[in-house]
């Protein structure tokens, strides 16, 4: 019995749902003084299509904790966000 047809069929789509979360999150931090909203979309999804596997890492095991190797991976690009944050709220540039 084959219970997986690839990982194609783990692909996931954003719904208007999630999109509508995401906008309701990135407007609620700009009601927070000093506080930037880090939209981190890009690094799973290309446009509403979100892969379950990029460059050969699996990102999730239940669909939304990120496994290691995927924490790894993503770990410089969020290194360099955060970082662009601190600057962004110092300088008042956000």
């Amino acid at each position: 019995m084959n219970r997986v047809a690839g990982p194609s069929s783990c692909v996931t789509v954003l719904d208007n749902w999630h999109l509508a979360k995401a906008r309701a999150e990135a407007s609620a931090v700009t009601t927070v003084p000093n506080a930037v909203f880090i939209s981190s979309r890009q690094w799973f999804c290309h446009g509403a299509t979100c892969p379950p596997v990029i460059d050969d890492t699996l990102l999730t095991a239940d669909g939304l904790h990120l496994t290691l190797p995927a924490s790894l991976a993503l770990s410089d690009v969020l290194g360099r966000q955060v970082d662009w944050a601190i600057n962004a709220i110092g300088s008042n540039k956000y």
